[in-house]
């Protein structure tokens, strides 16, 4: 009789071969540019395709799924329309990920790899804390807009969330962490010691979750005139420094 397979435990474990996992308790002046570099090269399937015939074919597959997700959303793609779009056999598509969600949760880190510039800007260590919330502030609202994928699920887009819950419980854990710790510790190189760790827990929260405002941004009427590149500086800006003041020098 065939074996069966065991679930994967749904524990708060995180995953030690996620190159997310310790990103939590990492200090903030060790997350450089080339350590974010490394892990998501790790993290994602560019990062394994460099002259890798197997990893190569990984990257076809997973580019054609992005591509039909896009198209015809999650709960109308097929495994067989991404093998057929690959140029593979359905069998090969199991050989990379269990299930449609994994390969979702793929193709959304590849997504947010091409925007790792985006990235470098809020975490360079050579710019004020300031200055750095003030990039991570318009990158969440401008360059979620060039992640048609990440758009969808920030706009709620039901049959992706759902996906999602599919995926191992403690990579999603460690993405959470690191989603919400980062912003708190600019919050504190900006202002050390002025709110508690508490307080910065939750400002941090709620610069993680500007993102889930920046579909609206698409819309003129929301803009009044302006470009979504003015409206989200000026916005940070005021974010910042206050609506009644100029933007620091």
């Amino acid at each position: 009789m065939p074996q069966k397979k065991t679930p994967p435990t749904k524990g708060k474990k995180a995953n030690q071969d996620s190159p997310l996992a310790g990103l939590r308790d990492r200090p903030l002046s060790a997350v450089t540019p080339e350590y974010v570099n490394e892990m998501l090269d790790r993290f994602s399937t560019e990062g394994r395709s460099r002259g890798d015939k197997k990893a190569m074919r990984r990257r076809r597959i997973i580019d054609a799924a992005t591509r039909l997700f896009i198209e015809q959303g999650y709960r109308k793609t097929t495994i067989d329309e991404i093998a057929r779009e690959a140029g593979v056999a359905k069998g090969t598509v199991y050989l990379y990920a269990k299930n449609k969600g994994e390969l979702l949760f793929e193709a959304i880190t590849n997504e947010k790899l091409t925007q790792k510039a985006a990235a470098f800007e809020v975490i360079d260590p050579t710019r004020s804390p300031r200055d750095q919330l003030h990039s991570l502030i318009v990158s969440a609202l401008v360059v979620t807009l060039r992640m048609p994928l990440i758009t969808k699920i920030m706009t709620g887009d039901r049959e992706f969330l759902y996906a999602l819950e599919g995926v191992d419980p403690s990579i999603r854990d460690e993405l959470e962490a690191a989603r919400d710790a980062f912003p708190a510790e600019l919050i504190e190189a900006a202002a050390p010691g002025v709110f508690s760790p508490e307080e910065r827990r939750r400002r941090g929260k709620v610069l993680a979750a500007l993102g889930l405002f920046s579909p609206l941004m698409q819309d003129p009427l929301v803009r009044q005139g302006l470009s979504i590149e003015e409206f989200a500086e000026t916005f940070a800006a005021m974010l910042l420094d206050g609506v009644a003041r100029p933007p620091a020098s």
